[in-house]
């Protein structure tokens, strides 16, 4: 869990650095263009046409940046809470029964389902969400 953690960590830091050289160079190309247009080395309809596509570029380039962060900064909360979690469990680590105090500093909550009968079996739904990681699936 905390290695695919890292290796999406990696990925998302990556894309950033490429995403804030592709938004430096739209901004000096477009600093090139109204240099351009200016000097009038460009037609008016040829300045406008370029200044909106790369305009438009720079928006989804900023767009992406801003997902990115906010994704940066929400995996960063939850290999903290991880972190944390995994710390608990070495702390109460050596417990031989369960009371009060492990279940409180472990499980945020317990969701008990309908009970019902499946071929003659009573079965019951129980999920249990932990503190810092929420629910683990079990396979």
């Amino acid at each position: 869990m905390i290695g695919s953690a890292n290796a999406d960590k990696a990925k998302r830091k990556q894309e950033l650095s490429a995403l804030h050289k592709r938004i430096h160079k739209l901004e000096f190309t477009i600093t090139k263009l109204y240099e351009d247009r200016v000097a009038e080395v460009l037609s008016e309809d040829t300045f406008k046409s370029l200044i909106q596509k790369n305009e438009a570029e720079r928006q989804e380039c900023e767009k992406r940046l801003a997902l990115l962060e906010s994704s940066e900064q929400n995996a960063t909360a939850k290999l903290g809470d991880i972190e944390k979690w995994v710390c608990l469990i070495n702390e109460k680590a050596t417990f031989k029964d369960v009371d009060r105090d492990l279940i409180d500093a472990l499980i945020e909550r317990i969701e008990v389902g309908e009970s019902r009968k499946i071929d003659g079996v009573k079965v019951q739904d129980i999920r249990i969400y932990f503190k810092f990681v929420g629910e683990i699936e079990q396979g």
